[in-house]
């Protein structure tokens, strides 16, 4: 649910590349779900959290600040991978999945677990942050004052099709993206979309479709 299958994963950094060439300009890439996309340049590469926080004059904090940083409270120091590994390998395994196993013992993740847990409860007792579904609301609600702005030239957001499949769950997220493109389109921002085996270029008259193969 929400995630892209591994084919239209690898067909990213390709688009990402031959956009960036065409456009002569940077690209970055926006999806709900981090997931390693394979740019060369990882800061290409936001949620759409990441995303909406760059763009909000007040840098608000939300949800997801108070668990990054409860994760990296509990990198070890003497672990022999990164710190960006590490975190992506516990997000994982918040969400089941068990790779990280293969770095530490089974007792060891229990306690990063636990400790992680005692620290995000003491930093949202402390100051409660904004909800995630209501940041996708603020994101959306800014994108229609006449001074805003958005921290990129060029836009490829992978995932658009896969939100569409569950309209319910994800409401607010959908309502963020299409004030996004609106948006693009009204400023004459370059912003593409991907679409089972077509990039979808989004502009005013409406939609042009390109099949992947020629990008890929």
């Amino acid at each position: 649910m929400n995630t892209l299958p591994n084919q239209a994963i690898r067909m990213i950094e390709p688009i990402h590349s031959a956009l960036e060439t065409y456009h002569n300009a940077p690209v970055m890439v926006i999806s709900r779900r981090r997931f390693d996309s394979g740019l060369q340049n990882p800061n290409r590469h936001l949620t759409y959290h990441q995303f909406i926080h760059r763009m909000l004059p007040n840098q608000e904090r939300y949800a997801g600040d108070y668990m990054n940083e409860a994760i990296s409270s509990v990198y070890p120091q003497e672990a022999t991978i990164s710190t960006a590994h590490f975190a992506n390998l516990f997000r994982s395994h918040l969400n089941g999945n068990t790779e990280i196993l293969r770095h530490f013992d089974a007792h060891t993740v229990a306690a990063f677990v636990q400790k992680y847990k005692n620290n995000l409860r003491q930093k949202t007792e402390v100051a409660a942050p904004i909800d995630y579904e209501d940041f996708f609301v603020m994101g959306a609600e800014y994108l229609f004052r006449p001074t805003s702005r958005i921290p990129s030239q060029v836009l490829l957001i992978p995932d658009y099709e896969i939100l569409l499949e569950y309209p319910e769950l994800n409401r607010n997220a959908i309502q963020f993206i299409e004030s996004l493109i609106k948006w693009c389109v009204a400023q004459n921002r370059p912003v593409y979309t991907l679409h089972s085996h077509a990039v979808h270029y989004h502009r005013h008259g409406g939609r042009e479709v390109y099949d992947v193969t020629n990008f890929v």
